[in-house]
C-alpha cells in the first residue's frame, strides 16, 4: 500500500478519472449531466482530502516527504481528532460510501450507464455497456476497501506506541468543516 501522499492521489486520480469515462461511454445527455456532477463531488472530497492533510503538515504531525509513515510518534486520533475525522469523510467519500456525495456521484454514473443500456437495441453495444458497469462496481469496491486501509493506518495504528494530547485549532478546522458540511449535504441532496 502506498504511504506517500503524492503516490496516493496520482493513483486516486487515475482511479476517479476511470469513473468520469463511464458517463461519457454512456453517450447520452444523462451520462453528461452526471460526469459533470461526479467531476465536481470529486473535487470537493479532494479539496478536503489536501485541507486536512495541510493543516496535519502545519502542526508539524506529518513531515517533510507528505508520508503518513513519518508522523510524529504519536496516533492521531488522540492529537488531532477532528482531522482525522474530516480526512476520514474525505476518504469515505472519495470510496463512495452512502451518505455522503461520493456515493451520490457514482450512483447517477451507473444510473446513467444502466438507462443507457436498457435503451439500447443493439447487443454489441449493449453488452459493452454492461461489462464496465459490472468492472466498474468491482473497481469501486477495491478503492473503498483501500480508503479503508488508508483510514485504518492513519487513525488506529500507532507508531511507536506514544500517544498525545488533543490539540484543536478552531481557525484551521473552520473551512475543512464547512467543505464537509457541502460534501455531505451535496450527497443527501443528490440522493434524495
Amino acid at each position: 500500500m502506498a504511504t506517500n501522499m503524492k503516490r496516493f492521489v496520482a493513483y486516486t486520480a487515475i482511479n476517479q478519472m476511470g469513473f468520469l469515462f463511464i458517463g461519457l461511454s454512456a453517450l447520452s445527455v444523462d451520462g453528461m449531466k452526471s460526469t459533470i456532477t461526479y467531476l465536481y463531488i470529486y473535487m470537493l472530497a479532494n479539496v478536503l482530502f489536501f485541507c486536512v492533510m495541510t493543516l496535519l503538515q502545519a502542526k508539524k504531525y506529518i513531515l517533510g516527504d507528505a508520508s503518513l509513515r513519518s508522523l510524529n510518534d504519536v496516533v492521531l486520533i488522540k492529537t488531532a481528532p477532528i482531522e482525522m475525522s474530516l480526512l476520514a469523510v474525505s476518504l469515505l467519500s472519495l470510496g463512495g460510501l452512502p451518505p455522503l456525495a461520493g456515493f451520490a456521484g457514482k450512483y447517477l454514473l451507473w444510473s446513467s450507464l444502466i438507462s443507457q443500456y436498457l435503451q439500447t437495441g443493439s447487443f454489441g453495444i449493449a453488452e459493452n455497456l454492461l461489462y464496465i458497469l459490472v468492472v466498474s462496481v468491482v473497481l469501486s469496491l477495491l478503492s473503498t476497501f483501500y480508503y479503508l486501509r488508508l483510514i485504518k493506518m492513519a487513525l488506529f495504528d500507532a507508531f511507536n506506541g506514544t500517544s498525545g494530547t488533543a490539540i484543536v485549532d478552531i481557525n484551521g478546522v473552520s473551512n475543512t468543516l464547512m467543505v464537509t458540511f457541502i460534501l455531505t449535504m451535496l450527497g443527501l441532496i443528490t440522493a434524495g
